[in-house]
């Protein structure tokens, strides 16, 4: 055959199989790192050393072997709230000339950097960069960057852009995935992006009593797996919002133990560890919120030894909780149970493990380790009482919250046999009208 035949052809196209997104974006990723069009900024402890040299190079007017990758980073370090210095504002007013004049890709790219992630409503600096990148055109800016100045007409409007990025987060089923869509290098970062969740969360407050609304925030939280979570200074507000949006009222059990579950994974459990986001939230709403882990605990040990009963219990024995789940439960919903921490034993931990797994949730717990090893706790705080509850023979213990003797709740570790032969406030067997013999006991002063 030859050539002019084979030419004319009818050339027959190939299916084009794209690998999951992940990998994609991976790869994306890897060539940028390799060929960038925005020169990495140096390590904390050298930003200042690169800064200081670019100015002298201003100062004494000596540029030989001056690269633009050089100036890009003195123009993105310049623009960080720590270097807004007068010494450099000369260097700073020559650089952001520069992108406005000449126009130079990695210059544009520095200042539109430096302005999405030191964005502040009314600063100078802000003002500044805005005033500069705005005379630019689309086709200035180089391809990383076009798709957000095309999505977003008043990027340089500093006293509104963050309302806008809001509202478009507020129409978006996956804020996320649509911010990154747009080419934001991570939605979760400093800046303009930070100021953008705070406005989103006041639009979409409405919503966080919906399911639909609450997944829409936790997959905030933690897009995909693949991602770390939004970071814990910026999670505060997150998980505030969503508490506060419940005022008096606690989430459906199911909803509320997913809830719980998936902060718990994000991010600890506050009783364990007051590390950010916690530490950093209102009291008042952070007491809210270990009022709905009590529930999610309780609820989890009730599960869990209502299904270690049914694997491991002798039928003749098999009625022995339903009343006590009753009981407690009652006693929570009216507000009476503040805290509550389990700890099971080793054949119920493995019940716990399993429970949870189905359920895809996290929730901590402690461990029963005692001679009696088949036997599971509940230690809870009502009133000024500690009460410990048990499977199986176990007797309520009651404790007075202010003795020594008390056990403290969120250990990891406890030995119910200990705690039975501790000297308390007083105890009660689960025979007869036990329920009103355990209330007499809690109301019982010290």
């Amino acid at each position: 055959m030859r050539l002019s035949e084979r030419l004319v052809e009818p050339v027959r196209l190939g299916r084009l199989e794209l690998g999951p997104p992940a990998l994609i974006e991976a790869a994306v990723k890897s060539i940028r790192e390799r060929w960038p069009d925005l020169p990495r900024l140096p390590a904390e402890a050298d930003r200042e050393k690169v800064l200081r040299r670019f100015a002298l190079r201003v100062q004494n007017d000596t540029w030989e072997g001056c690269t633009l990758a050089e100036a890009a980073r003195a123009l993105h370090i310049a623009c960080l709230p720590e270097f807004r210095q007068p010494i450099y504002q000369k260097a700073l007013r020559l650089l952001l000339d520069e992108v406005r004049n000449q126009r130079r890709p990695l210059l544009v790219s520095a200042a539109l950097a430096a302005y999405l992630e030191t964005w502040e409503q009314d600063n100078t600096y802000t003002r500044a960069l805005a005033q500069r990148l705005s005379r630019l055109t689309p086709r200035d800016f180089p391809a990383r960057w076009r798709r957000i100045v095309s999505g977003f007409p008043g990027l340089f409007d500093p006293g509104a852009i963050h309302r806008d990025v809001a509202e478009r987060m507020a129409a978006a089923d996956d804020p996320w995935a649509d911010l990154r869509d747009l080419g934001v290098p991570d939605p979760h970062g400093p800046g303009l992006w930070a100021a953008a969740q705070g406005e989103w969360l006041k639009r979409i407050a409405q919503t966080l009593t919906k399911e639909d609304g609450i997944e829409r925030l936790l997959r905030w939280l933690r897009p995909d797996a693949t991602r770390l979570a939004l970071p814990p200074a910026r999670a505060a507000a997150v998980i505030e919002a969503l508490i506060r949006a419940w005022g008096e009222r606690m989430p459906p059990e199911g909803l509320v133990d997913r809830i719980t579950g998936r902060l718990s994974d994000l991010y600890g459990d506050p009783r364990l560890n007051m590390a950010a986001p916690w530490g950093a939230m209102d009291r008042g709403v952070l007491e809210a919120y270990r009022r709905w882990l009590t529930g999610a605990n309780l609820r989890l040990f009730l599960d869990v030894i209502t299904e270690a009963e049914r694997r491991y219990t002798r039928a003749e024995e098999s009625h022995m909780w339903a009343p006590r789940r009753k009981f407690w439960l009652g006693l929570y919903e009216q507000g009476r149970i503040r805290e509550a921490w389990p700890a099971f034993s080793p054949e119920a931990a493995l019940v716990a493990r399993d429970m949870l797994g189905r359920r895809n949730l996290r929730l901590d717990h402690g461990r029963q380790t005692g001679r009696s090893n088949n036997t599971s706790i509940l230690i809870m705080r009502i009133g000024d009482k500690v009460v410990v509850e048990g499977s199986h023979n176990y007797k309520v213990h009651v404790f007075c919250a202010s003795a020594r003797s008390a056990p403290s709740l969120y250990g990891r570790s406890y030995d119910c046999d200990d705690i039975r032969l501790t000297p308390k406030h007083g105890e009660v067997v689960h025979r007869g009208d036990w329920q009103d013999r355990v209330r007499w006991e809690i109301e019982r002063p010290c």
